[in-house]
């Protein structure tokens, strides 16, 4: 089955839109962030982010602008930047046994920022 929706992305207010059930195991859905505004990740829970307007920052310093794609484990609060933000997020609930990764995996203009594309 396809399914699609119309997601209406201007303006700064602080809304979810839910693209799955908000109770789902696995749940996507896009935020809208209004400046300085907060958006806090669960411990245990895969998170997938991609920024589609705007920037955020969050607690570690880490800065996320447009197009940027961030997937990690770790509890995380993310603020809005200065013009808000806009967030296509999917959350899959923690699995029992899931070993740890890294706190944050960052891929910005299509590659890790410590790698350097190849020519």
């Amino acid at each position: 089955m396809i399914e699609h929706a119309l997601v209406e992305l201007a303006g700064t207010a602080s809304r979810v839109v839910h693209l799955s059930s908000a109770d789902d195991a696995r749940w996507s859905g896009v935020v809208g962030l209004a400046a300085g505004e907060a958006f806090e990740q669960a411990a245990g829970a895969r998170t997938d982010l991609l920024l589609l307007r705007g920037a955020v920052t969050d607690g570690a310093g880490a800065r996320l602008q447009l197009g940027d794609f961030a997937s990690g484990r770790a509890a995380r609060i993310l603020r809005g930047g200065p013009a808000g933000a806009t967030l296509l997020v999917y959350r899959e609930a923690p699995c029992p046994g899931a070993v740890a990764g890294p706190t944050m995996i960052l891929v910005r203009n299509g590659h890790l920022p410590a790698t350097r594309a190849r020519a």
